[in-house]
Protein backbone atom coordinates (compact mmCIF):
# COMPACT_ATOMS: atom_id res chain seq x y z
CA UNK A 1 0.00 0.00 0.00
CA UNK A 2 1.08 3.32 -1.14
CA UNK A 3 0.55 6.95 0.48
CA UNK A 4 -0.55 10.25 -1.22
CA UNK A 5 -0.63 13.60 1.09
CA UNK A 6 -2.23 16.76 -0.14
CA UNK A 7 -2.19 19.53 1.49
CA UNK A 8 -4.20 22.89 1.04
CA UNK A 9 -4.57 27.01 2.30
CA UNK A 10 -7.76 27.12 0.49
CA UNK A 11 -10.89 24.98 -0.38
CA UNK A 12 -9.77 23.58 -3.63
CA UNK A 13 -8.32 20.34 -2.17
CA UNK A 14 -10.40 18.49 -4.42
CA UNK A 15 -9.45 19.75 -7.17
CA UNK A 16 -5.52 18.60 -6.58
CA UNK A 17 -7.03 15.35 -5.70
CA UNK A 18 -8.98 15.22 -8.72
CA UNK A 19 -6.03 16.20 -10.85
CA UNK A 20 -3.76 13.45 -9.24
CA UNK A 21 -6.04 10.95 -10.28
CA UNK A 22 -6.47 11.34 -13.68
CA UNK A 23 -2.86 11.63 -13.50
CA UNK A 24 -3.11 8.06 -12.13
CA UNK A 25 -5.70 6.22 -13.82
CA UNK A 26 -4.41 2.74 -12.49
CA UNK A 27 -4.56 4.09 -8.87
CA UNK A 28 -6.99 2.26 -6.74
CA UNK A 29 -8.08 4.34 -3.99
CA UNK A 30 -8.27 1.71 -0.67
CA UNK A 31 -8.84 5.01 2.55
CA UNK A 32 -8.83 8.53 2.66
CA UNK A 33 -8.60 10.36 5.70
CA UNK A 34 -9.40 14.09 5.81
CA UNK A 35 -8.38 16.70 8.46
CA UNK A 36 -9.12 20.80 8.54
CA UNK A 37 -8.97 23.30 10.40
CA UNK A 38 -8.53 27.39 10.43
CA UNK A 39 -5.73 27.11 8.47
CA UNK A 40 -6.07 24.30 5.85
CA UNK A 41 -6.98 20.94 4.67
CA UNK A 42 -4.60 18.20 4.89
CA UNK A 43 -5.69 14.98 3.06
CA UNK A 44 -3.87 11.16 3.56
CA UNK A 45 -4.83 8.58 0.57
CA UNK A 46 -4.12 5.17 0.78
CA UNK A 47 -4.14 3.24 -2.77
CA UNK A 48 -2.89 0.63 -4.59
CA UNK A 49 -1.66 0.84 -8.63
Amino acid sequence: MKFKEFRSDCNFIDVLINKWLKENPSVKVMDVNYTANNFGSHVLVSYEE
